[in-house]
């Protein structure tokens, strides 16, 4: 079923996820997680309550103990686990998609990640397969018994726990968008315990998100923050997802700061108090994160990306914080698990400390040109991978998430989406922008282009007229990663193969002449470099042109051939056609057919 993501379950309400679909889920998650208690909590979404009581009514039914958290932020969720030893979490919410989603994300006992692969594939299953069974308790008397459910406000506790780890704060004046989500409702709470001016931005818990979406990813979804932080002369501005996990700075001048340079600075100040620390950042990260890690004595980590990774891989290495670039930040005092509040609090003490703009914080680590995410719709997810692994295998490969591929000045990282119908890639360069945007957009050209080509023919006759389309078919081969095959056909007469007659007797010997001299052209055809570049495979045959065109293209499995249009005229071309219209018309794959720049058709 589509609302069983790779990190949690997602789907329009109440198309895709009603109340029906929430309770058969908490039945499925009550049989699922071993123990007796689960905590559940909820954002601010319309459709929230209604969601969230039917989980409830599954989750007792399947026999478990429920501990109700009411309105908080997933993060605040997580705690609870941890802190009271619950046997897993469930919190109801979309995170940061629109408001006609909803949706649910789990955490194991001990805060540990429930992704597909080590959970939700198993309560699709027992969903998809009606493996619904009541609650059992072993023993004397029924056996089938329904759990209970008790509240539990865990504000105070979660307040004590996130300044507990917070350095000192004072002195500073930030601007904060909630984005109508739940932070509206922390940060109130939090920022009353700590000495600084915050000018709030959209703090009214909403679900119908009536200023924008609560994602601060999106550039316009940051225009509000930016535009308070220049007027009211912010030192920073703060922008958060609708279920609080995620965060992203805007710096004192208003400009957004990427969310992995956040990484770099918080990474710099997490290694003055431990020292050799490892570091996690994921696979779409500056390089200058990976340097400064390093340059700072501490271990730099590179993983997937994605929560449950993240986390696994933070309790493996016992790292210390860990950063991806959608704005989750991980602490391994908060559990090995990611929090805004934890973030804004430790980038604020950041600031008092440095006692410098923090634009000035973050430009020795915004050092290199970094694209970004770059989004594109693509059918054949794997296939495009493919395809562009062929096309630069020439530098440094990794697999260790989708596809990135290193050059001495750049670099870039393509990869399916895990929640969406996309492919997303980033792109660095270390020298300019303009080299990071040229590649870039190549790259997007290449994603974005609508078939797959892993061979391409190109014909030659040897002609001039060949010669200036040759660049063509070398290009379309080294967009695509493809291997280039050239053919040159030793033509039969044109009358002779038309009417099915006999071909003109040439002398065996003189034939054996001009086949060797053709298979000499042959090998001048494309040059040494070319051939260092790209799988090159030469061929020779003999017949009518088009004919050995098109056996030549079934036979190899050719995806595009290449070929000049001459132009010419004559009886031949006046009773048959031209080689060049025969093969558009019959080839079993695209044609690019190339008119020499300049050549004009010769009409009788």
């Amino acid at each position: 079923m589509e609302i069983f993501k790779a990190y949690d379950i997602r789907g329009e309400y109440p198309a895709e996820l009603d109340e029906a679909m929430a309770e058969k889920i908490g039945m499925a998650a009550g049989r699922f997680f071993p123990g007796r208690t689960i905590a559940v909590g909820r954002d601010m979404r319309v459709s929230g309550p209604a969601l969230a009581e039917a989980l409830l009514r599954g989750l007792t039914r399947a026999g478990k103990d429920v501990v109700d958290l009411g309105l908080v932020t997933t993060p605040m969720v997580t705690f609870a686990v941890a802190r009271f030893d619950y046997d897993a979490g469930i919190m109801v919410t979309a995170s940061h998609n629109p408001a006609k989603y909803n949706g649910m994300k789990f955490v194991g006992k001990g805060a540990e990640a429930i992704s597909y692969d080590s959970g939700i594939n198993e309560i699709e299953r027992m969903v998809t397969s009606g493996d619904l069974r009541a609650g059992e308790r072993p023993g004397p008397g029924p056996s089938a018994v329904e759990g209970s459910v008790s509240r539990r406000d865990v504000l105070p506790e979660y307040l004590g726990h996130v300044m507990a780890f917070a350095g000192p704060v004072r002195g500073l004046k930030l601007a904060i968008d909630a984005g109508n989500g739940m932070a509206g409702y922390l940060m109130p709470h939090l920022f009353g315990r700590i000495e600084a001016e915050v000018v709030p931005l959209f703090f009214e818990l909403d679900g119908r998100f009536p200023n924008h979406e609560a994602n601060p990813l999106k550039p316009e979804n940051l225009v509000p923050l930016q535009k308070k932080v220049q007027e009211v002369h912010a030192d920073l501005g703060v922008a958060f997802d609708g279920d609080g996990d995620r965060v992203a700075f805007v710096d004192e001048r208003g400009a957004a700061i990427p969310c992995d340079i956040t990484t770099g600075l918080i990474a710099r100040d997490m290694l003055e108090s431990h020292p050799g620390a490892a570091i996690l950042y994921d696979v779409r990260s500056s390089w200058a994160i990976r340097e400064d890690i390093a340059a700072f004595g501490g271990i730099p980590v590179l993983t997937r990306v994605g929560h449950s990774f993240i986390k696994q891989t933070m309790r493996e290495r016992d790292a210390v914080f860990g950063g991806e670039l959608s704005g989750h930040y991980y602490f391994r005092d908060n559990f090995y698990s990611d929090s805004g509040a934890f973030t804004v609090l430790r980038v604020l003490s950041i600031l008092c400390r440095e006692r410098r703009p923090l634009s000035e914080l973050v430009a020795p680590i915004q050092r290199y040109h970094h694209s970004g995410e770059v989004n594109s719709e693509v059918d054949d997810k794997l296939g495009k991978i493919e395809e562009l692994a062929r096309a630069y295998g020439q530098g440094r490969v990794s697999r260790l998430d989708g596809l990135t591929v290193e050059f001495d000045d750049w670099w870039f990282n393509v990869r399916p989406s895990n929640t969406e119908p996309e492919m997303r890639l980033v792109v660095e360069a270390t020298t300019s922008r303009a080299h990071m945007e040229i590649r870039r957009d190549t790259l997007a050209r290449q994603i974005r282009r609508g078939f797959a080509v892993r061979k391409v023919l190109f014909t030659t006759d040897f002609s001039p007229y060949s010669k200036e389309a040759l660049p063509h078919a070398v290009g379309m081969a080294r967009d695509h990663g493809a291997e280039l095959h050239v053919l040159h056909v030793l033509s039969t007469p044109e009358l002779g193969v038309q009417f099915e007659t006999m071909a003109l007797a040439l002398n065996g010997e003189l034939l054996a002449q001009i086949e060797k001299a053709s298979r000499e052209e042959l090998e001048k055809v494309v040059s040494e470099e070319v051939r260092k570049e790209l799988p090159v495979t030469l061929a020779l045959r003999r017949g009518a042109a088009f004919v050995e065109i098109l056996r030549y293209a079934r036979e190899v499995g050719i995806d595009l051939i290449v070929l000049a249009t001459h132009g010419r005229t004559g009886l031949s071309h006046a009773l048959f056609g031209s080689v060049a219209e025969k093969v558009v018309r019959k080839a079993p794959c695209p044609v690019l057919s190339v008119r020499p720049k300049g050549h004009e058709f010769k009409m009788p």
